[in-house]
């Protein structure tokens, strides 16, 4: 899947500051999580309950930036893809409005 094949299918959605922080930690630590290993992950890097970092890793799937290979195990979409995505939009957005 190339960049801009990504960058379609992930909804710019703007992470609240958790959920970045998080998924950046996903995303520069491997490319490749098991759910478990992943919330072990986060409960130790951000001081997070099991739930709350549970539930952070289901927003993250659902927004297209987790992608499952195989049972249990997710692929990070990677960090710029997502930025960019959000660039775009902003870009586009501010575009539609006018400039002035």
């Amino acid at each position: 899947m190339t960049n801009n094949q990504a960058s379609e299918t992930i909804n710019p959605v703007y992470l609240k500051k958790r959920e970045l922080v998080a998924y950046y930690l996903l995303c520069s630590n491997e490319n490749t999580w098991n759910i478990g290993d992943a919330v072990d992950f986060l409960v130790s890097k951000l001081c997070l309950s099991k739930k709350t970092a549970y539930n952070i890793f289901r927003r993250l799937r659902r927004l297209g930036l987790l992608r499952r290979q195989v049972d249990l195990v997710y692929k990070c979409v990677p960090f710029k893809v997502y930025i960019e995505r959000i660039v775009e939009d902003y870009v586009y957005t501010r575009s539609e409005r006018g400039c002035g």
